[in-house]
């Protein structure tokens, strides 16, 4: 198995893993090499593409205030 196929299904292992996560941690290839690389692994079956299930905030910066951190202690 090429070591490019290796790095993609090591970072996904069995946890649906974000897009956003996985363009960040494989920000060696461009946009469309990833992608070549995704369908790639989806057409010989060992990875499944599947719909987002609304807004991730992957950085953690949305919806929250210093208040909100405040009430919770």
């Amino acid at each position: 198995m090429p070591i490019e196929y290796r790095r993609v299904l090591g970072l996904v292992g069995e946890a649906p893993t974000h897009l956003d996560n996985l363009r960040t941690r494989l920000a060696r290839y461009s946009e469309t090499e990833l992608e070549h690389l995704l369908d790639e692994l989806a057409e010989l079956g060992l990875l499944e593409a599947s719909a987002e299930k609304g807004h991730h905030d992957l950085d953690f910066t949305g919806d929250f205030t210093v208040n909100d951190l405040k009430k919770r202690k």
